[in-house]
């Protein structure tokens, strides 16, 4: 295990140890040993930094620069492919303290879990005054209401913009009450023509939560009258205003990546990543003319954004914190971010490169509609399913929530019943 790779078997055989109480060793390389038998003095073992992240070519070419420019190598690993073996992994890394990884690429999930556990550094010392304000605005949101510990430092910041099809729907609605008058003058449903797909399929969390917090309710305990206002909405789209179609909660990201481009939808919501691939459909009508981005109608209480991240975080059990951090401070430098969200066309964490025209230019979603900063103003995490321990738990209580109004499962106040009492275990557990 000298190389920091864990395969299988040794996956298995720390979990069978962490279960049995025992602690569980870090894969630490040792002093080699000279030719008359004593070990070599410290300063002549490779200096190498863990990591633990995507398989991307662009983080290789990062690694190897990294180590020409440091001289510390950089053994990586590469996350688990499903969401459930990437808890369940990080999970027991951190239950069993885990000191194999100094560094860890990490979503807002694992770096919730990670954070109130204490189970990673807080990397607020890595930061110069200038740098902490030119974080997106929801970067500086999170770091506050969560007293203050930076749990990682972030190369993306995305969110989820409103598209509409400008030959379908000429102007954004500004309201909600706009987009359902709006949408109802689009669908057509003998044609499989909608004028509002919401993506539900697989992504319901994210829209359940935006349509609460747009209608003023209270995403820690959803249990007001604005849940039950958002759950009713969700639910006339469908049964009373009939702008979407009875299939929506299975019509996930793939389903709406080729019915939007066929015309199939007025409006809908997705990811910053599909703004350039919905103008790529062979075949679709979509172009950067008629594909339209704007922030999300205003609802009761507000119109604004919930933002997502990765960022790189440092595990508490790391015996190399020293070369941890100046892995995580040079790949956070200006222009190693710029370097990697140019490359994987991602969107950037740090305000003064919304208009930065190196940037723009790979990255088209930061000058569609109104441009990036106006899309994000006022943005905010997805609390408390970012801002809590039991992110698990409390994401899969708004995916139901929305999915069993939209498909009549249950009443919008059977939801809102159901939901407030899901949430009050989830959140004390």
């Amino acid at each position: 295990m000298g190389n920091g790779m864990l395969n299988r078997r040794d996956f298995l055989r720390i979990g069978a140890t962490a279960a049995a109480g025992a602690v569980v060793a870090g894969c630490v390389q040792m002093p080699a040993a000279t030719s008359d038998g004593e070990m070599a003095a410290p300063d002549e073992v490779p200096r190498e930094v863990r990591l633990t992240g995507h398989n991307r070519p662009i983080y290789h070419e990062m690694n190897e620069r990294f180590t020409e420019e440091t001289g510390i190598e950089v053994a990586m690993e590469y996350h688990p492919p499903k969401w459930e073996e990437i808890l369940a992994k990080f999970t027991l890394w951190g239950e069993s303290g885990y000191d194999g990884i100094d560094v860890e690429a990490q979503d807002d999930q694992i770096a919730s879990l990670y954070s109130f556990k204490r189970w990673c550094f807080d990397l607020s010392h890595l930061m110069t005054d200038e740098e902490r304000a030119d974080q997106a605005d929801a970067v500086l949101g999170l770091t506050e209401q969560v007293g203050g510990f930076q749990a990682r430092m972030f190369f993306f910041v995305g969110a989820e913009p409103f598209y509409f099809n400008k030959e379908l729907v000429p102007e954004a609605p500004k309201t909600w009450e706009e987009m359902v008058e709006v949408a109802k003058t689009v669908t057509d449903p003998e044609n499989d023509v909608w004028g509002w797909r919401p993506n539900a399929g697989s992504h319901n969390m994210n829209l359940t939560l935006m349509m609460v917090n747009h209608a003023g309710g209270n995403n820690e305990t959803l249990d007001d009258e604005g849940t039950l206002t958002a759950l009713q909405f969700m639910r006339d789209w469908v049964f009373e205003y009939e702008i979407t179609p009875p299939t929506v909660v299975s019509e996930a990201a793939e389903e709406i990546m080729a019915l939007a481009p066929a015309g199939k939808a007025g409006m809908w919501w997705m990811y910053e990543g599909n703004y350039g691939p919905l103008l790529e459909v062979e075949g679709g009508m979509l172009t950067p003319e008629t594909l339209g981005v704007s922030r999300w109608p205003m609802g009761p209480s507000s119109d604004e954004l919930m933002v997502h991240a990765w960022g790189w975080l440092i595990p508490v059990y790391t015996p190399r914190k020293e070369l941890a951090e100046e892995f995580v401070s040079w790949m956070t430098q200006y222009d190693n971010i710029k370097w990697l969200i140019t490359d994987l066309q991602i969107t950037p964490p740090r305000k003064s490169m919304y208009n930065d025209p190196e940037v723009t230019d790979k990255i088209p979603i930061l000058r569609a509609g109104p441009g990036w900063e106006e899309l994000t103003r006022g943005a905010k995490f997805r609390c408390p399913v970012v801002c809590h321990p039991n992110a698990g738990a409390l994401s899969l209580i708004f995916q139901d929530a929305g999915l069993f109004v939209m498909a009549g499962e249950r009443s919008p106040e059977e939801v809102r019943d159901w939901a407030a009492n899901e949430i009050a275990i989830a959140m004390e557990a």
